[in-house]
């Protein structure tokens, strides 16, 4: 009867929200990595050189260690 068909259906919309959480975590995970590569190769192309600059500098002048 109909009681029947509504546990089908909720196990159905049970297993459609496992898929979507699935689905989201994959998401996130690969913005999180697209987030990472972008910065490293932010860094690699022109912020990193001046950084090591600027460190070396600080280490042989200013701070004096």
């Amino acid at each position: 009867g109909p009681l029947g068909s509504d546990r089908i259906e909720k196990e159905r919309s049970k297993k459609k929200v496992k898929q979507d959480l699935l689905e989201l975590k994959s998401v996130i995970k690969l913005q999180a990595w697209w987030r990472g590569t972008m910065i490293r190769r932010e860094i690699g192309g022109f912020k990193m050189p001046k950084d090591k600059v600027d460190s070396k500098d600080s280490k042989g002048k200013g701070k004096g260690k």
